[in-house]
């Protein structure tokens, strides 16, 4: 898997693809369809909870590299949102560390990544092993914190996320014992240290990816799922003319497949 470019490049990507919220709308409710969502900062992370709509489950959201939970506001807050209105949202945020291949730029990320392009059989010289394990810690505690919430009830919890942050939710949504709702990974890759459960072969995965993504290449990115053959719920998703980022067209199939 491929995740090249400079700082400056990501940079470039993550103003075009946020538009981002000001603080103070945080702070209020927004109007969808009839409802309202409720915004609320916990540390750096960002919880969007229903209002006038009974919550029936969570998205647990992870960003790329570089970016937060703000870079995602406006999709899952918009008209647009995939999600249904029912749906408690937590955009999570990375902690902030020097990522190797953009010079040692300190900035959120759920690990290092050493080298450009993935060492084959070599997983260790490529990414930080170490900072994929505690990453996962965190995330599966929100996971658990939420699946009280609904009585123990795995699959009320969806996990997913976009680039290295779909990594990062395909390898703790299959590694669980206990099958989520669903798993969503756009514009990311599955790692080789995953240990697959088979045994949640039935749950619903979408993942999507623009053809033209220059920063993990959809060639390299396919060749990872080729350990998803035996599942049996997994639904592909490429777009032409799309790049490192999301688009309403995916957005639209991504809402399709969450309407299911």
């Amino acid at each position: 898997v491929q995740e090249t470019g400079t700082w400056e490049y990501y940079q470039l990507m993550l103003q075009k693809f946020r538009k981002l919220s000001k603080i103070a709308q945080l702070h209020r409710s927004h109007q969808q369809f009839g409802f309202s969502y409720q915004a609320q900062r916990l540390d750096k992370d960002i919880i969007l909870t229903p209002k006038g709509a009974e919550q029936k489950q969570t998205l647990i959201w992870l960003h790329g590299l570089g970016d937060s939970a703000e870079g995602f506001v406006d999709i899952f807050w918009g008209q647009m949102s995939p999600v249904p209105i029912s749906t408690k949202v937590i955009l999570l945020t990375a902690e902030s560390m020097p990522v190797t291949v953009n010079n040692g730029y300190i900035m959120p990320s759920w690990y290092d990544i050493k080298v450009l392009g993935n060492v084959k059989g070599e997983f260790k010289k490529t990414y930080d092993e170490v900072g994929i394990r505690k990453s996962g810690k965190r995330i599966l505690e929100k996971i658990e914190e939420e699946v009280k919430t609904y009585n123990g009830n795995y699959e009320k919890v969806i996990i997913g996320g976009f680039s290295q942050g779909a990594a990062m939710a395909l390898h703790i949504g299959l590694e669980l014992n206990k099958a989520l709702g669903g798993m969503i990974g756009l514009s990311g890759y599955l790692f080789e240290i995953t240990k697959i459960n088979e045994k949640l072969k039935d749950v619903p995965i979408f993942i999507g990816h623009g053809l033209e993504d220059e920063l993990v290449q959809w060639h390299d990115s396919k060749q990872t799922y080729q350990r998803l053959k035996g599942f049996q719920n997994v639904e592909y998703y490429t777009e032409t003319g799309l790049a490192h980022s999301v688009s309403m067209k995916e957005l639209t199939e991504l809402r399709a497949w969450c309407m299911k």
